[in-house]
């Protein structure tokens, strides 16, 4: 079900996609689909999650492999974070303003809170692998304001211009992880 959800959601959106076609697609009655999920949104949260995870890890392994230094590991991370959201079906939908809106809208407030909570965590998990001297002046609130914040600038791609917000992200990503090893 998450394999076809992240399929339909990638291929159609958020809005197109219908939880009968979901159901069909893995041979279930569609009243059988909310014995998994409670709504299409949920499984759109799953599917979301597990790709948070999966970049999560990575970072993580690249933190701990520490053949440069921890800032141009996080710089290029940040960056390469923006290049695969860019071109993976699933986050094209994610990072299309309206469907973004719409998903955040249906968020419960548990879900809300889970997505904040396991980008605390996440970011704890990062601070614990830096040494003292490496550690930035800011708290942890400013790391997961900053990578929220390279996430929404690509929701701004078209306002910033498509060949040239790379460049600006880049340079956000460049300045913003400088400020926080300082």
């Amino acid at each position: 079900m998450i394999r076809k959800g992240e399929e339909h959601f990638g291929r159609y959106g958020l809005r197109k996609t219908s939880i009968s076609d979901l159901a069909s697609e893995v041979g279930i009655a569609k009243g059988s689909f909310y014995l998994f999920f409670d709504s299409k949104e949920t499984l759109f949260f799953t599917v979301l999650q597990n790709y948070e995870e999966s970049i999560r890890k990575d970072l993580i392994s690249r933190f701990e492999k520490k053949d440069v230094d921890s800032s141009e590991i996080l710089k290029g991370f940040m960056k390469n974070m923006i290049r695969q959201l860019d071109n993976v079906p699933f986050f094209k939908v994610v990072l299309n303003r309206d469907e973004y809106r719409q998903f955040y809208r249906k968020l419960s407030k548990e879900q809300f809170n889970s997505l904040f909570q396991s980008d605390v965590d996440f970011v704890n998990d990062i601070l614990k692998l830096f040494s003292p001297s490496e550690m930035g002046k800011e708290d942890i609130k400013y790391l997961v304001a900053l990578m929220r914040s390279v996430f929404l600038i690509i929701l701004q791609k078209e306002i910033l211009g498509e060949d040239i917000y790379l460049k600006v992200a880049d340079f956000y990503i460049d300045k913003a992880v400088e400020e926080f090893f300082k």
